[in-house]
């Protein structure tokens, strides 16, 4: 997790520098942020795996910015015939900055060589994991219900690693998405200043798999980053939703997730080899927002065995933008 950690973080940071200092310079002081989240994984009709986490500031009540732009993003963007210029204009705003994953579809988190199982190796990152909070208990530093509530998820988690019976490719997942959303909020502390950060995401199997171990993940992955960039973000406090499935009024933030969603959906339609969309509305988001590097960065993951890479993509430099 570390390597995905600090190489997601300096890709991000060295390839939107400008565009970031300019985004959080407009914006202005705002200690408190969300991020929100949405993803297309593991559709065999798509060409592309991908992620995407769009910035929020808290320039209003979360609600009333979730009713404006449930006002112009009234439904996904599989749910559209067509894209009009107000939901452009809502994709476009300066208030948002969105950050794009784009990624294949067989992924090796764990593993460090062809050949290496990945089961193997996830399983003794879990076993290290539980050694180092069984460490960190003694330490009245930490936070002990934190320790003690991911001790006892990995308790029931591990004996079905060991097993083979556990999900390899939700878990991979899990580990690969709360990691990018740990780069994206280490983004936030360091260069915003933010010292209130809540992660929204999608109603997704990643969030609500292993009672939300996702969150675990995020959080330990914003701790280790603060770590590994000797940055003291002890007064950062971070936040999660975690939305029911079930839910049928949807959540209570499902319109700034559309916002994710639109360049999600776009991103994972576009077939990179021919620089083609497979429909017009996916084409519309993809020449009128994506190529919008004042407000979309797009990154490509490398996830071979053990050569985990992140390189930004200039779309501005393609034929059809």
């Amino acid at each position: 997790m570390n390597t995905i950690l600090a190489t997601t973080n300096a890709c991000v940071k060295g390839f939107s520098q400008s565009q970031l200092e300019r985004y959080f310079a407009r914006i202005g002081k705002c200690p408190k942020w969300s991020i929100h989240s949405d993803y297309c994984l593991g559709d065999p009709n798509k060409p592309n795996d991908v992620a995407v986490f769009t910035l929020v500031p808290y320039v209003a009540d979360i609600g009333e910015l979730n009713r404006l732009v449930g006002g112009k993003l009234k439904s996904d963007l599989k749910r559209k015939r067509q894209i009009g210029q107000e939901e452009i204009a809502c994709l476009n705003s300066e208030l948002f900055f969105h950050f794009a994953f784009v990624m294949s579809k067989r992924r090796y988190i764990f593993s460090q060589s062809k050949g290496d199982s990945e089961k193997k190796r996830m399983h003794e990152a879990v076993l290290v994991t539980q050694r180092m909070l069984r460490g960190w208990i003694s330490d009245e530093k930490v936070n002990q219900e934190f320790a003690l509530g991911l001790l006892d998820k990995l308790a029931r988690l591990e004996p079905r690693l060991a097993a083979g019976s556990a999900n390899l490719k939700l878990l991979k997942n899990i580990f690969l998405i709360s990691a990018l959303g740990a780069s994206i909020a280490g983004i936030l502390a360091e260069l915003a200043g933010a010292r209130l950060i809540g992660w929204l995401s999608d109603r997704d199997s990643i969030i609500r798999a292993q009672d939300g171990l996702a969150f675990d993940c995020f959080h330990m992955g914003f701790s280790g980053l603060a770590e590994m960039t000797k940055q003291n973000w002890d007064e950062v406090k971070l936040v999660y939703a975690n939305p029911s499935e079930h839910s049928p009024d949807g959540t209570w933030y499902d319109a700034l997730n559309r916002l994710p969603d639109h360049l999600a959906g776009a991103l994972a339609d576009f077939s990179f080899s021919d620089a083609q969309s497979s429909t017009e509305k996916a084409h519309q988001v993809l020449i009128s927002c994506i190529t919008n590097r004042a407000r979309v960065a797009v990154h490509r993951l490398t996830t071979d065995p053990g050569a985990f890479a992140c390189d930004g993509i200039e779309f501005g430099l393609t034929p059809f933008s």
